[in-house]
């Protein structure tokens, strides 16, 4: 699965997710805002793929550009992927906090 990718092209947010998450080089075609918007949290805006760039019928061309220009960048996100998790918290924390009042 995932852990067995060369690479990971991803257009859902939870793919995106899982590409970081396992460390994986990747581009991520952005149809939702959301996905735009994980990607630029993390710090990892230079791996977005705007739709319609994609669309733009040069979709192999970007990707094949971005992997390259990413293939030489260290791979370790544990240390983001920790600050996002601890983001995470934070909200469902304030969230359970709302509920509850």
């Amino acid at each position: 699965a995932i852990q067995h990718a060369d690479f990971i092209i991803a257009e859902k947010l939870h793919a995106t997710i899982m590409a970081i998450i396992a460390m994986k080089p990747f581009v991520s075609i952005s149809y939702m805002p959301k996905v735009e918007g994980v990607l630029l949290d993390a710090g990892l805006g230079d791996r977005l793929i705007k739709m319609d760039e994609f669309l733009a019928g040069t979709g192999y061309n970007i990707i094949s550009k971005k992997l390259e220009s990413i293939k030489d960048y260290d791979l370790d996100f544990s240390e983001k992927v920790k600050e996002l998790r601890g983001q995470s918290k934070t909200t469902f924390e304030l969230i359970e906090k709302f509920n509850h009042n």
